[in-house]
């Protein structure tokens, strides 16, 4: 994929799509699928959850991590993402096939798909914080580029549930550290 061009990286994108299903190419189609459906709840390019599901249609059963992590982000596609007990039951196949597998990238995709699933007001805050902390080992297993992507959703999700619960104290937290990773990353923007 092409930096800082997005539209040609679409197209070099459907592209290997295209090649991937014509030559039943299926683990870079799964590739190509994860590409698509990057977080919960954004699907980045259209027929992310079609590729996904030829992917996982072709895929060896033990092609475990890449299963794991096609599962959990087909999961996030609609419209299964409306349905908890749809998502639910793919986050269940991931969990065994990650278990299988025995990657810190598989682990990780789960653990992000169930805050994603299961953080709210009727889970026990408690429990939301236990799975945060869980993908935090796991995105610092997996390294620097993925435990950047986990700390924005975890954010994200820490914002939201707080706000749910009517927890500010919580929420001022989550909202200051997001305004100080601005300010550290972009010291150009603290004018003020």
């Amino acid at each position: 994929l092409r930096a800082f061009d997005a539209r040609a990286s679409i197209e070099q994108l459907r592209q290997a799509v295209r090649i991937a299903r014509e030559h039943g190419l299926f683990e870079l189609l799964a590739r190509a699928g994860l590409a698509m459906v990057g977080s919960p709840g954004v699907v980045t390019i259209p027929d992310g959850r079609g590729v996904l599901e030829d992917a996982l249609a072709g895929l060896p059963a033990s092609a475990h991590a890449l299963r794991a992590q096609a599962l959990c982000q087909l999961s996030w596609c609609a419209p299964l993402c409306f349905d908890a007990g749809r998502a639910g039951a793919l986050v269940e196949q991931a969990e065994q096939a990650a278990a299988l597998a025995g990657s810190a990238q598989a682990r990780l995709t789960v653990l992000r798909a169930r805050v994603h699933l299961e953080a709210g007001p009727r889970q026990p805050l408690e429990r939301t914080l236990e799975r945060m902390a869980q993908a935090d080992a796991a995105a610092r297993e997996v390294g620097p580029i993925a435990e950047g992507l986990w700390r924005m959703q975890r954010r994200a999700v820490l914002a939201v549930v707080a706000s749910q619960r009517g927890e500010r104290a919580l929420l001022e937290r989550t909202l200051g550290e997001l305004t100080d990773t601005d300010r550290a990353r972009f010291p150009e923007l603290a004018w003020h």
